[in-house]
C-alpha cells in the first residue's frame, strides 16, 4: 500500500504479488527501484519492482535453497544490499547492481536474524528474535561488534529505527 507522505491519504495498492506472504521487508534502492524479501516460498528470493509504477521487474537475487527465509533488507552507503537470512542468523551481502552474493556476516550465537538497519554511526544493526537483542557489524571489515543493548532486553523485536535528536533551539 502507499500513502501521501504529507496528508496520510491512501494512494491505493502499489505492489500486489502473491509471492510476498509472511514477514516481508521492503526498501528502495539507490536506483529508485523497490526491493522486497520473500519470507515464504521456494526458492527464497529478493524481488525487484519498478519504483514508479510498482510493476514486477525481476528476481534480483535468490538463495540456492529454501532452508532460510529472507527477512530484513537495507542498502548500505557502499551500494551493497544487505539481507538477513532468518533461520541462519546471517546477513548476506549482495552487489547492489548485479545481485551477486558477496559474502555473509554472522555474530556467534545468532540464529534468528530478522530486521536490520544502518545506524547513524554507519554500523549495521540486526534484530535477533531468539536472543531478543540487536547485533551490530562493521560492514567495512565484516567484523561482528557484539550485542547492542541499553536498558532491558528487547522483547521480540519486529523492526526498529534510529532517530536523530533535534538540536536545541
Amino acid at each position: 500500500l502507499r500513502y501521501d507522505g504529507v496528508t496520510g491519504a491512501s494512494l491505493g495498492t502499489f505492489v500486489q504479488d502473491g509471492r510476498l506472504a509472511g514477514f516481508v521487508a521492503f526498501t528502495f534502492g539507490h536506483d529508485g527501484r523497490l526491493y522486497a524479501s520473500m519470507f515464504n516460498g521456494s526458492p527464497q528470493c529478493i524481488l525487484r519492482y519498478d519504483g514508479q509504477t510498482g510493476a514486477f521487474m525481476d528476481q534480483f537475487a535468490c538463495a540456492a535453497n529454501s532452508a532460510s527465509a529472507f527477512s530484513g533488507l537495507a542498502f548500505g552507503a557502499d551500494g551493497r544490499l544487505y539481507a538477513s537470512r532468518y533461520h541462519l542468523g546471517e546477513v548476506w551481502q549482495f552487489d547492489g547492481n548485479s545481485g551477486q552474493l558477496l559474502g555473509a556476516l554472522h555474530c556467534p550465537g545468532d540464529t534468528r536474524a530478522d530486521y536490520l538497519a544502518f545506524g547513524p554511526d554507519g554500523r549495521l544493526y540486526v534484530s535477533n528474535l531468539d536472543r531478543n537483542n540487536l547485533s551490530r557489524f562493521d560492514v567495512q571489515t565484516g567484523q561482528c561488534l557484539g550485542t547492542f543493548l541499553t536498558g532491558a532486553p528487547i522483547n521480540v523485536s519486529k523492526g526498529f529505527v534510529f532517530r536523530s535528536e533535534a538540536p536545541a533551539p
